[in-house]
């Protein structure tokens, strides 16, 4: 009586010579996942690394800006005579083409005692305080150039220009600022005068922009957990300060209007080399996405192509294998 076998001897040497040329297969197509993945993350630190260098330049190309803007100033013999003449509105009228000339956000003069002058006086008159390190080192002598962050209160008492920009906002939230604060001495009286100006980067959507374009990348920058200036305000809001910034996950990621975005930081500081904020280049993941799928579905389709050859051979090895035997 003649044995009977639940799977036959062909289908048992094909599962053996499928597995056999399969499962190599199989392995060569996860391990060329496993690195293309690891060259696209390397590629993302290689970009991310790239960008975040280049965002850097461009911010610190705006503060040399501040400081020649500074230096122009302290050549500019019209500041002394409006100072010598000593009339408010003479100095409000110079302080305003200085704002408009050189893209200024705020721009003041403050004394020996760190005041800057009442605007509303008809003779100069030095009596509203500012409470800003930067201003008590001026009335020491010391120039200053540095990120900082200043309250609404003092940007007001600061430059009365500011006194109807933040109305909307009732929080007097620290804004970040690129500020240079420069001591000068007039011969004429011996009187010593601090000029400060800068920019406010919560309002400068222009240098958002800029960055953007020359970068090639979102920029948002962050103090305090919230995200106070950027060329990506849109998902946050008319008052996007007063948003929280997401934290990135393990792999350097967050969720930026529902885009994945990979992103590093760059630390913004301030005089005394502390970080107050920092800037979060933003790298969309789009083109990667699309590139690790592209590669997914070619690998899906190299397996399937490759699956179906190892199974054609493999019926034919079987098949020249099992013939012979059974015409025994």
């Amino acid at each position: 009586m003649k044995k009977s076998f639940p799977i036959s001897l062909k289908s048992r040497l094909m599962i053996v010579l499928v597995m056999a040329g399969g499962l190599p297969l199989l392995l060569f197509i996860i391990s060329i996942f496993i690195m293309t993945n690891n060259q696209i993350k390397e590629r993302v630190r290689d970009q991310l690394s790239y960008n975040v260098s280049l965002v850097s330049s461009l911010l610190e190309d705006q503060m040399q800006y501040l400081q020649n803007v500074s230096r122009d100033v302290e050549k500019d013999e019209t500041l002394d005579s409006v100072m010598v003449l000593g009339l408010s509105s003479k100095l409000q009228e110079y302080l305003l083409q200085l704002r408009k000339i050189y893209g200024l956000s705020f721009a003041t003069v403050t004394d020996e005692n760190g005041l800057a002058p009442d605007p509303r006086a008809t003779f100069l008159s030095f009596n509203q305080k500012i409470e800003h390190p930067l201003i008590h080192r001026a009335v020491l002598g010391l120039p200053s150039t540095s990120y900082a962050l200043v309250s609404i209160t003092d940007l007001e008492q600061l430059d009365s220009s500011l006194r109807n920009v933040f109305l909307q906002d009732k929080s007097d939230h620290q804004v970040l600022v690129m500020m240079v604060v420069k001591p000068l001495t007039y011969v004429t009286d011996l009187e010593q005068f601090d000029t400060s100006s800068g920019k406010i980067l919560e309002l400068d959507t222009n240098l958002m922009q800029k960055i953007k374009r020359i970068a090639g990348v979102e920029v948002a920058l962050v103090s305090q957990g919230r995200m106070v200036a950027g060329s990506v305000m849109e998902p946050f809001g008319p008052l996007p300060y007063l948003a929280p910034f997401p934290s990135p996950d393990i792999d350097g990621v967050v969720q930026i209007g529902g885009e994945r975005c990979y992103t590093n930081e760059l630390a913004l500081k301030d005089h005394q080399n502390n970080p107050v904020a920092y800037a979060a280049v933003l790298l969309s993941d789009q083109p990667f996405s699309r590139l690790r799928e592209n590669f997914y579905v070619g690998g899906l389709v190299f397996l399937l192509v490759g699956g179906v050859i190892s199974i054609f051979i493999s019926a034919l090895l079987a098949r020249s294998i099992v013939s012979p035997i059974h015409r025994l």
